[in-house]
């Protein structure tokens, strides 16, 4: 369930977030930025702060490697790299937001073109750089909340398994 839900916000965040090919900066596009910085924040804290919980949970108390517990603790961390870096991604483009709106205060002119252009190109990428991290963490999350399939109801055979029949046969 906490899986779920943490997917479930940082899938929520990355519709709110404008798609890299429609950004324009705006005053709109500011308080959005804003907005769903403090939220990726938030999460990127709860990840932070209930992974270590569990890591400490699991010294006093290990847990065998393929438990619930041990898969969601492994999915907490890996997830926050992806989430902390859209972190970065999403302050880089505020700042590119910041500079585009500096340029207004420039005079006309190639020089103000340029710099007007490669703002919003940095913003472009800052948005879709932090899109696709967050939905990349929202995948992993979602991937280890789903129930593990066992080899008796799956049919897989998982390949220590393969290896081990085979030498018992010979």
């Amino acid at each position: 369930m906490l899986l779920t839900g943490l997917a479930e916000q940082l899938t929520a965040v990355v519709d709110r977030l404008q798609a890299p090919d429609t950004v324009q900066p705006s005053p709109v596009l500011a308080r959005v930025l804003a907005e769903q910085t403090s939220e990726v924040k938030q999460v990127l804290a709860h990840l932070t702060s209930e992974s270590a919980f569990r890591t400490r949970a699991g010294v006093r108390e290990p847990l065998p490697p393929a438990s619930t517990a041990q898969v969601a603790a492994g999915a907490l961390v890996r997830s926050a790299d992806p989430v902390s870096t859209a972190l970065r991604d999403l302050n880089a483009a505020v700042a590119c937001l910041s500079r585009a709106d500096a340029c207004r205060d420039r005079p006309p002119g190639p020089a103000r073109d340029q710099a007007a252009a490669f703002a919003h190109q940095g913003l472009v990428w800052s948005l879709g750089s932090a899109r696709r991290r967050l939905a990349m963490a929202a995948t992993l999350l979602r991937d280890a909340a789903e129930p593990q399939a066992t080899p008796s109801i799956s049919g897989r055979v998982h390949r220590g398994q393969a290896i081990a029949k085979s030498r018992r046969r010979t």
